[in-house]
């Protein structure tokens, strides 16, 4: 999973790319963050056969069932208690753009296989399972950012903005 997300693209503007509607209660414009981590908010698709829904879920599966989402209900609370509606972002191993900077990276679709994504078929797992390999050389460009964004406080778009290498004193 990864640790750490920028996510500051308004939810109408997300939806509109991803052909969805909003979700009820879900803010058009949304709240900017540059330092999303785990147990926050992020955004994400479903099709349950009525078209594409983006919604707000919660950065975590609760319990960590296979999937892209999940809906959980503590069984401790009453029946009619509500769910929790949890999401993961799916990894895979680093490409070529971001070999050697880390183990691992979040799977990018291209747009014109979002359908399959959201709706694959039993007999078409396996083309699914292939969308999570790493991105080809030149998809991905990446940049030095400042050490703040390894506390969860700070949330300001200066996360994103390069550093410059730190000054060598000898």
């Amino acid at each position: 999973m990864c640790g750490r997300i920028a996510l500051y693209t308004p939810p109408q503007r997300l939806a509109r790319l991803l052909e969805a509607a909003l979700a009820a209660g879900v803010d058009p414009k949304g709240e900017p963050s540059w330092n999303l981590a785990p147990t926050r908010t992020l955004f994400g698709v479903v099709d349950r056969g009525e078209g594409r829904i983006l919604d707000a879920y919660r950065w975590g599966l609760v319990p960590w069932f296979a999937g892209l989402y999940e809906r959980w209900r503590d069984p401790e609370l009453p029946a009619d208690a509500p769910r929790l509606a949890t999401c993961t972002i799916v990894t895979t191993a680093p490409g070529p753009d971001l070999d050697g900077l880390h183990d691992r990276m979040p799977v990018v679709l291209e747009r014109d296989v979002h359908d399959l994504w959201l709706t694959g078929a039993d007999d078409e797992q396996d083309a699914v399972l292939a969308l999570c390999a790493p991105t080809p050389a030149g998809t991905l460009a990446h940049h030095p950012v400042s050490s703040r964004v390894g506390n969860v406080n700070n949330d300001d778009p200066e996360l994103v903005v390069e550093a410059l290498p730190a000054p060598r004193l000898f």
